[in-house]
Order: C-alpha cells, then sequence, then structure tokens
C-alpha cells in the first residue's frame, strides 16, 4: 500500500497563485504597455473545482471584474490598472497577486466605431436563435462608448418603433 500525501489547500492556493501573471490573463493582447481588448480572467480552475480565483480591479470603469475593457477615447491617455487576484480552495486564501498594465486610448473615432459595431451581436437584441425569432427585438438606441445607433430594416415583416422592432408574422 503506498500512501500519497496529499497537499494542504494553503500550499494549493499558493501554487496557483505564482503561476498568475500578466501573461495568464493577456488573451489577445501583446504587452501589459498597451492592453486594447477584453482580458480572460479565469474565475477558478478547470482541475479543481474547489479553487475560486476573486479578481478585483482598480478602475472598475476601464476594467471591469470579469475582464471587459472599455478603452479611453481618441485622444485621452492611457489608463493605468491595477488588477488584483486572490486565490482560495476552502478556507485558505493565496497572498493577493498584482498584475499591473496599461489601457491604451483608441487611435481615432472610426476605430471606437469599428469596435461598437464588432460588440452589437444578435445576443443583445433578444433571447432567441436568430433564425428563430418569434418575439419583438430589443434595439438599443445608444451603445458601447456611448455611440448612437440607428435602426433600418427593409423587411415587411419587421416594424421599428422607437427602441424595439416590431414582428409580424
Amino acid at each position: 500500500v503506498t500512501v500519497i500525501k496529499q497537499k494542504d489547500d494553503a500550499s494549493t492556493v499558493d501554487e496557483v497563485a505564482s503561476n498568475i501573471n500578466f501573461d495568464y490573463i493577456k488573451g489577445t493582447n501583446v504587452s501589459p504597455d498597451s492592453v486594447t481588448k477584453n482580458l480572460p480572467l479565469p474565475t477558478g480552475l478547470d482541475s479543481d473545482k474547489s479553487i475560486v480565483i476573486e479578481w478585483t480591479s482598480s478602475n472598475e470603469d476601464v476594467v471591469k471584474k470579469n475582464g471587459e475593457v472599455v478603452r479611453p477615447l481618441p485622444g485621452e491617455d492611457d489608463e493605468s490598472v491595477t488588477l488584483t487576484a486572490v486565490v482560495k480552495k476552502n478556507y485558505a486564501s493565496s497572498t493577493p497577486v498584482i498584475i499591473e498594465f496599461d489601457v491604451k486610448p483608441f487611435e481615432s473615432v472610426n476605430e471606437l466605431l469599428e469596435e461598437a459595431k464588432n460588440s452589437l451581436k444578435f445576443s443583445v437584441l433578444s433571447n432567441e436563435e436568430i433564425n428563430e425569432v418569434t418575439c419583438n427585438l430589443y434595439l438599443p438606441d445608444v451603445w458601447k462608448y456611448n455611440t448612437a445607433v440607428e435602426w433600418s430594416c427593409a423587411s415587411p415583416f419587421v416594424d421599428i418603433s422607437g427602441t424595439e422592432a416590431i414582428i409580424t408574422r
């Protein structure tokens, strides 16, 4: 009989925390000096469901706890942000892990508009599948970065009224 000693919770959270750094969360961003895309902040580990990673942001207006990045407007300065991660398992908590980086502003209004347009997905308009719409759609008139949205539709089965697309069958 071989007895394998399991790590205690404190050792486990410290080991997980020691692997958290900018490279761990960068996603498609290249450098901590020029963050422009959302950060995939894990909230746990697939290999151990009892481990939780809690994130806090020094500036929730720029980087939210879920990793969504809201870039400064064109002409504004970079925003320095500090994310703090604490790894927990049962009653054990790691020493906070500090990750500092700069969020870059949009280079132009066109880049901002393109980002806003690309972030507007059908799932925002409806909780139904795009090919199975039976309910009216919500049409936001203001979207990300306070961009104005104007809606039109050539279909005779859709009537746009304010922020609603009324579907006729």
